[in-house]
């Protein structure tokens, strides 16, 4: 969950990203994994959302 500022531009992501197509069939959600990690935890928490997202890769 975001607040403010930060839900607009997830929310506008998430929509970019279900309109924009890779062929005619598949938008780059159906391609797409997100990871997301929350601010308020410490930086050492915060970037095991990086390495969540590599091992994801």
């Amino acid at each position: 969950a975001g607040v403010g500022e930060r839900t607009r531009e997830g929310t506008d992501l998430f929509i970019e990203m279900g309109e924009t197509m890779i062929d005619e069939n598949t938008s780059v959600l159906d391609k797409a994994a997100l990871v997301f990690g929350q601010m308020d935890e410490p930086p050492g928490t915060r970037m095991r959302v990086a390495l969540s997202a590599l091992t994801m890769a």
